[in-house]
């Protein structure tokens, strides 16, 4: 037995890490797609971007190992069934659950693994994730200079109305001694120490008066405005507070407790403590629906027969679809409730919809046979 339990975990593991790869890859182009791109544009050092990738991947994992768990058993069964294997197998003296034995210590593995990453490895990462990019920004503001989007750097407020490329339109700077620049086009041009914006066709109107009560007019076809790209900020005094997806479950179990207890309570209750009890949950639920899609996958997977893996992976991407659709239907359900007890409970319904149902299709298409 030992041989067959081999054999099973290889051909699970094979697809289950081929699957976690490719939702990993597509989980962090669609989700970080827009900062990287922001930086590269302009100029941000590749080391940095490089670190803010890799802290990114573990906050993947809250739902690449469930998803990547359930297309794996499905396509692993897929494959010996559609090969005729479990055939073989059946006729052979194998009992069921024999075969699916690795599977279920596999799937236990990646449940724990699963909580793990939630609650230690992702909540950290994503904590330094995030603060990697606000040092980032501190020094180099520039970085995140939007259309109408007002920043200000050394004491210089600038507002750009429209931003395509390295073309600016509609620009105006406010500097530290409150004369004001405008310009209707510009250029920003990015190098290694310095960002020049670059104004054409503009006037700099400069207080003369004391009580800012008279300006002098000047016109200008070009100026260049040179702005350093590393600023001067002492990093030790950039603070960021932790959001719940950065506590682990029993750090933010204690945060709640401790909002309960303190004297604006009411309006607590009013305004944030369904969405942070829905957060708290989440850490727990999340885990467990590796469990649930596991025992889901088994009997789909013993039913595809001569289909093989491209119904395994078919089924896959459904049940993922249906389960993470219905799970957020069920957290704006609990966004409303008024009862606060209940939940915690509402947030279990998911997991125990599918855990009955592959309990249910595991009887009807595997133990009857």
């Amino acid at each position: 037995m030992k041989i067959l339990n081999k054999y099973i975990l290889k051909e699970l593991i094979h697809y289950f890490f081929l699957s976690l790869f490719i939702f990993t890859s597509l989980f962090m182009f669609t989700n970080i797609n827009k900062t990287i791109s922001l930086m590269v544009n302009k100029s941000a050092e590749i080391t940095e971007i490089l670190k803010i990738f890799v802290f990114f991947i573990p906050a993947s994992l809250y739902i690449t190992i469930p998803s990547s768990l359930i297309i794996s058993i499905l396509m692993s069964l897929g494959r010996l069934s559609s090969d005729s294997e479990l055939i073989v197998l059946k006729s052979c003296g194998v009992k069921i659950r024999q075969i699916i034995k690795p599977i279920i210590y596999f799937s236990l593995l990646m449940t724990f693994f699963s909580f793990i990453s939630i609650n230690f490895i992702s909540s950290k990462s994503m904590y330094k994730a995030r603060f990697l990019l606000k040092k980032i920004f501190v020094k180099n503001p520039m970085l995140i200079l939007k259309s109408n989007k007002p920043i200000v750097i050394k004491n210089q407020k600038i507002k750009i109305k429209k931003i395509s490329g390295n073309n600016i339109e509609g620009i105006t700077i406010i500097d530290k001694n409150k004369n004001t620049i405008t310009a209707k086009k510009g250029k920003l041009i990015f190098s290694k120490n310095n960002i020049k914006i670059v104004l054409n066709n503009g006037i700099v109107e400069k207080i003369v008066g004391k009580l800012y009560s008279k300006y002098d007019i000047n016109k200008f076809k070009n100026l260049i405005i040179n702005i350093p790209r590393k600023l001067n900020t002492d990093i030790k005094k950039i603070k960021l507070t932790k959001n719940s997806k950065e506590y682990s479950f029993f750090e933010f179990k204690k945060k709640i407790k401790e909002k309960l207890k303190s004297k604006n309570v009411k309006e607590y209750k009013k305004k944030q403590i369904n969405m942070d009890l829905v957060d708290l949950y989440d850490k727990i639920i999340l885990p467990f629906s590796c469990l649930s899609l596991a025992i889901l996958a088994i009997p789909l997977g013993f039913s595809s027969k001569k289909t093989g893996k491209a119904i395994g992976f078919t089924w896959g991407i459904f049940s993922i679809f249906f389960y993470y659709t219905f799970l957020t239907w069920i957290k704006s359900l609990c966004l409303e409730v008024n009862i606060l007890f209940l939940i915690k409970y509402i947030m279990l319904i998911p997991n125990i919809i599918f855990f009955s149902l592959g309990l249910y299709l595991f009887y009807r298409l595997v133990l009857k046979k």
